[in-house]
């Protein structure tokens, strides 16, 4: 019950994290030589750095300067400027081909086209850099009429926005990045995309659209402002709002996802969807695979299986997973549940093995309780056996409607399914 779309859920913090490897990356910066036009005075090699202390906090590159006539303010050509953050520990890098610029504010402008090389959530930790997982892997923003403020320490457009790496792609529509306190966030209609991949942990192509994303990288943490969508082969997750923690050098740590959460996922001998208020996934800490997901909040589930639907409601769920690809293993379900399995027409009805009656066949099967533990078989992902917590009661109907109903109780109530 509800594990297709648990799993759906899960890929919404595992796409996240996925592209948010960013590596520091020294490269050699090419000035182009294009000369300027209508000016009154040129200068050429103009290079000025902001320092706090002995720490360079940017430097700013340019081919030439232009004077502007009438005392009009120095415009810039060329330019490259370096970002080093207030701990020195990273190299950012925007280019543009003009802009202007004023030393005694900080303030930069650029009007046209900007490239931008974020490579400031780096790992430094000895060895990282032999690591396969912790190979380079920046981040390459394109954009244009870029505002630098604030001392030049937080850069900013309301424009459109496109972003790259060796991992996935994206855009959106307006985009702040703050220097000083490491957090970018893409504004509006946020769209990423990452390719499928193979490998030990195969995935098919996912995309996550968002009305807004933050990144924290001090606190480790993204916002999503909805709606938030992540499609992915067959499942679909959506929620009004959601927020991923990290851990290490970016791995999944736990995802939350909120407001009307719902998740389908759609195979070849199977539906499954799930829907809650309040949905969270737990991973674990040195592989990021999904350990746990917690439902939470008038949760609904239904799976359509060989011609029966089995549907599960109660205040909150939990479900443990375990392996590389995520099967489930066991889980709890708790206030007013309600798990009733009914064959569609034509089907034929499911044996039910109860503690309290034996080996019963009915076309549907109620079973109502405040808890219910069960656990399912993994390759199939499907019920092997449910175990009330307390009283328990079931209510079987027969495909034969002169054959009435049968009541079963029992404190508690175990029951297999086959």
């Amino acid at each position: 019950m509800i594990v297709g779309a648990s799993l759906g859920v899960a890929m919404v913090g595992v796409a996240i994290a996925y592209w948010q490897s960013l590596a520091h990356t020294d490269k050699t910066m090419v000035v182009p030589k294009s000369l300027p036009k209508n000016v009154d005075q040129q200068l050429s090699g103009y290079t000025y750095t902001r320092s706090e202390g002995p720490r360079k906090i940017f430097t700013v590159h340019a081919a030439r300067t232009v004077s502007m006539t009438k005392g009009g303010s120095t415009v810039l050509q060329d330019v490259y400027v370096e970002i080093f953050g207030p701990a020195g520990t990273r190299h950012d890098v925007l280019r543009t081909d003009q802009c202007d610029y004023d030393p005694k504010t900080g303030e930069l402008y650029a009007a046209g086209k900007v490239s931008m090389e974020l490579n400031d959530f780096a790992d430094q930790s000895p060895g990282a850099s032999s690591n396969p997982q912790h190979a380079p892997d920046p981040v390459f923003v394109e954009t244009s009429k870029v505002h630098f403020t604030q001392q030049g320490t937080l850069a900013e457009t309301g424009q459109p926005v496109s972003f790259r790496t060796a991992r996935g792609s994206g855009t959106a529509r307006g985009m702040k990045y703050d220097t000083q306190t490491n957090w970018l966030e893409l504004q509006n209609d946020v769209v990423l995309k990452l390719p499928a991949r193979g490998g030990p942990k195969p995935a098919a192509e996912a995309v996550l659209t968002a009305s807004d994303l933050r990144y924290d990288r001090e606190k480790q943490e993204i916002d999503l402002q909805g709606p938030v969508e992540v499609t992915q082969a067959g499942g679909h997750v959506s929620g009004g709002r959601g927020k991923i923690f990290l851990q290490g050098r970016n791995r999944l740590r736990q995802m939350l996802l909120d407001d009307h959460v719902r998740g389908t996922e759609t195979t070849p001998d199977r539906s499954t969807e799930i829907k809650a208020d309040h949905i969270r996934a737990d991973f674990a800490p040195t592989t990021s695979d999904l350990q746990k997901i917690y439902a939470e909040g008038d949760v609904e589930g239904q799976v359509l299986r060989k011609g029966r639907v089995s549907h599960l409601a109660a205040q909150k769920v939990e479900i443990a997973f375990a392996g590389a690809h995520p099967h489930p293993l066991d889980g709890v379900a708790t206030g007013n549940v309600k798990l009733s399995i009914e064959a569609q027409a034509g089907s034929s009805s499911q044996p039910v093995q109860s503690t309290a009656g034996g080996n019963i066949r009915a076309a549907n099967q109620e079973l109502d309780a405040a808890q219910l533990k069960f656990s399912f078989r993994p390759a199939e992902q499907t019920l092997r056996e449910a175990d009330t917590v307390g009283p328990g009661h079931i209510i079987l109907s027969s495909a034969d409607p002169n054959t009435g109903k049968r009541e079963i109780f029992g404190d508690p109530l175990m029951m297999k399914f086959d």
